[in-house]
């Protein structure tokens, strides 16, 4: 932060400019993150302006492919594209997820699919926004309205998306009483802001690790 001439003494517009800005980047970039994608799941019980659910069984794919190959994924409103498994399926406009990429079912018997959701955030009027800020603000934010979910981040560190610097966070989290785990990395390109959101049970993400991994690789921004 820029100091005045007169030391030790900040300018109060400078101040004010930097909260305006902590402020606004603090509603963009962390908002509502609901964990439940469980196949059959009832609407949630929480209000309208929370995140809507997730519903895998609404992301079966509209035509037959092999799984052996590819499916491409491109979104020209927010500037990204992607590659994810043939088996994998893909939803639009999942919640605030601009989409959601979901595991094939396993067995009848399978009720919770695995899937990575991918938001993008416009931060286009917000000059210079460091990636560090936002990662801090949405680790902040989704810790304080977990508490219920016994949402934890175990590890955070340094990574990268599409060769652009960006930031990962490993967490865990209760799903409706089952243990969970995934990972968010967060990076900043195109004037946006953009979050890429893992979520396994706890015994399955090692499973699907590799998926995702290949799918990560594979994002051009």
């Amino acid at each position: 932060m820029r100091k005045t001439a007169q030391k030790g003494i900040i300018d109060p517009k400078i101040i004010i400019g930097g909260i305006v800005v902590l402020v606004v980047i603090f509603i963009l970039a962390t908002g509502k993150f609901n964990f439940s994608a469980s196949v059959g799941d009832k609407p949630s019980s929480k209000t309208e302006s929370q995140t809507e659910q997730v519903r895998p069984e609404e992301s079966q794919p509209e035509q037959t492919q092999s799984p052996s190959v590819p499916k491409s994924y491109k979104s020209d409103q927010y500037s990204f594209s992607l590659e994810y498994p043939g088996e994998w399926s893909h939803k639009e406009a999942q919640g605030q997820y601009v989409a959601a990429f979901f595991s094939p079912l396993e067995s009848s018997s399978d009720t919770y699919r695995e899937f990575l959701g991918v938001k993008a955030i416009s931060i286009a009027s917000i000059p210079s926004s460091p990636l560090e800020l936002a990662t801090d603000l949405w680790e902040k934010q989704t810790v304080a309205e977990s508490k219920d979910d016994d949402f934890k981040v175990v590890e955070r560190k340094s990574s990268t998306i599409s060769g652009k610097e960006a930031s990962e966070l490993v967490y865990t989290v209760n799903i409706e009483g089952k243990a969970a785990k995934g990972f968010v990395k967060i990076t900043i390109a195109n004037d946006n802001i953009y979050i890429f959101q893992y979520f396994a049970e706890t015994d399955k993400y090692e499973q699907f690790l590799s998926d995702i991994e290949t799918i990560i690789s594979s994002i051009s921004l």
